[in-house]
């Protein structure tokens, strides 16, 4: 008998068959099935599901800025406080760049199909997350992962510039992006004490108590998935990261690297420390110099790929950096003065203060531009949401004026008092939602002008795309489409030059 694993996604469009009869029973890899997760093989016959983690990004050199940590930690806040950082993605699909993160952490059964010497024998109670092992042993089962695949499965590893991609634990910013909802959560959302958490915090994580827990770590998947479709990134197990720790120095890092930084709470967590923010330093090694390791600390892997995969990407990265901070004309003229200056300067001290000058100020210009980025894509939405604004009471308006009209028509002259005070009745609540439509779409009229104003056509085309990526990641496809329709009237207005409210209601209100 022969089996298959299918990926729904067709990042890696991958069908792994074995050779064996025994292969594992879904159950034991992926318990809770959601669309679009991935699934690769492992030694044993078995299988490991990992989620897309899209990070709003489209170019390898683009990084997106996210504040970690939380704006209201007082205690422990030189590991907590809000600490502004940065995301990007390993691997590339239909303009959106991504990493892969393991939908559960790794549990007994697959680390022992890894390390084991012999493959085990599939338990529901191997389901249990693999914790009382070592920082250095999860980095060696993501090499050995790593390796088994490439040397089995090449074909089924995702590529970047040809290059194969690989497994590593995930990195502090990597790990709480995602914990938080990533792209798949509001602004807002993302900056909450944990994920949207519609039925209560007991539906989605494991934490101390008898009313969760009760003091025992829990099989995988037993609990609801965050908005990425990862199960367990808040209690259950405390999960190790790539990097090491470092303190926060209110809107920095500290420059000491420490020990090995753990994340998420664990099932020994009490309810009211269960949060997104949590990060703490755990020793690598104990005081007898054995590794460190504890009965609640666990891991799962992210799947990446290197940065300069070939001497072309190599290239491509050098042109892009070389264009930060040059993006208008005036940018590049700045530039190039600098250059001419140094150029004509002979003292070597002095070159060296104009090219770090030059340099701060590509910086400060880069700074700029992601900026005003973040304030077009912001625009961008507030439009699109004015936009159905507008649909949602040209409906209320119409429907007002119509039933005012049809009723007092059918009293004629000799109606009742009661029946004339119905009709006066059914004219003021028309005369009110007229008000309301033309209030908003003068309200609609002046985002439309001031953002003309503000931004160059250009700038608002190029931010277009990512604010529907991003509204479509948050299953808001339906706000997505309003993103056109207000560009259409960005563009008319940029053109024209005419303030056209009664076609933009029109065209908003169309369906």
């Amino acid at each position: 008998m022969k089996s298959k694993f299918i990926l729904t996604v067709p990042v890696l469009l991958l069908a792994y068959q074995s050779a064996s009869a025994t292969m594992w029973e879904e159950k034991f890899y992926n318990p809770k099935v959601l669309p679009d997760s991935v699934i690769l093989p492992m030694p044993c016959d078995g299988a490991m599901a990992f989620r897309v983690i899209k990070t709003g990004t489209k170019h390898p050199l683009e990084d997106q800025s996210i504040l970690l940590g939380s704006d209201s930690s007082e205690a422990d806040a030189f590991a907590e406080h809000a600490t502004p950082n940065y995301i990007a993605g390993s691997f590339e699909q239909k303009g959106e760049r991504y990493f892969l993160l393991a939908q559960y952490e790794v549990s007994e059964l697959q680390y022992k199909a890894v390390m084991g010497e012999t493959c085990p024998t599939t338990s529901m109670k191997l389901r249990l997350p693999q914790t009382n092992i070592s920082w250095f042993d999860a980095v060696q089962f993501a090499n050995k992962y790593s390796e088994w695949l490439m040397k089995n499965h090449a074909d089924k590893l995702p590529k970047e510039d040809g290059k194969m991609g690989f497994l590593r634990l995930p990195t502090n910013a990597e790990g709480e992006f995602a914990a938080r909802g990533g792209v798949a959560v509001s602004s807002s959302q993302f900056r909450e004490k944990t994920f949207p958490m519609a039925d209560g915090i007991g539906k989605y994580v494991w934490f101390a108590g008898p009313s969760s827990a009760n003091g025992k770590l829990q099989i995988t998947g037993l609990k609801a998935p965050n908005p990425l479709g990862l199960f367990d990134v808040l209690g259950n197990a405390n999960e190790m990261v790539f990097d090491s720790f470092k303190m926060n120095k209110l809107d920095r890092y500290h420059g000491q690297a420490g020990g090995m930084t753990i994340r998420g709470g664990s099932y020994i967590s009490a309810e009211n420390q269960i949060s997104s923010s949590f990060r703490a330093e755990a020793p690598y090694y104990n005081d007898d110099g054995q590794a460190y390791k504890a009965k609640d600390l666990g891991f799962r892997v992210a799947l990446v790929a290197p940065i300069t995969t070939s001497s072309e990407r190599s290239k491509l990265l050098d042109k892009e950096w070389h264009a930060l901070g040059k993006e208008s004309d005036k940018d590049q003229e700045i530039a190039k003065n600098f250059q001419t200056l140094s150029s004509n300067v002979e003292n070597e001290e002095l070159k060296k203060q104009l090219k770090t000058l030059e340099n701060q100020v590509l910086a400060s210009n880069q700074a700029k531009d992601e900026q005003r980025d973040q304030a077009v894509r912001s625009s961008l939405e507030l439009g699109a949401f004015l936009c159905t604004n507008l649909n949602e009471l040209d409906q209320v308006n119409r429907k007002n004026q119509n039933i005012a009209k049809k009723y007092c028509q059918l009293l004629g002259t000799a109606g009742e008092a009661s029946d004339k005070e119905r009709c006066a009745n059914f004219e003021e609540k028309a005369k009110v939602s007229q008000a309301a439509l033309d209030f908003s779409a003068t309200y609609y009229a002046d985002t439309i002008v001031n953002s003309t104003k503000t931004y160059e056509k250009n700038v608002m085309l190029k931010q277009k795309e990512s604010v529907k990526a991003k509204l479509n990641n948050q299953h808001k496809s339906n706000l997505a489409d309003y993103v056109d329709r207000f560009w259409l009237h960005l563009d008319n207005y940029y053109g024209t030059g005419k303030i056209e409210r009664s076609k933009w209601i029109e065209q908003c209100a169309k369906n």
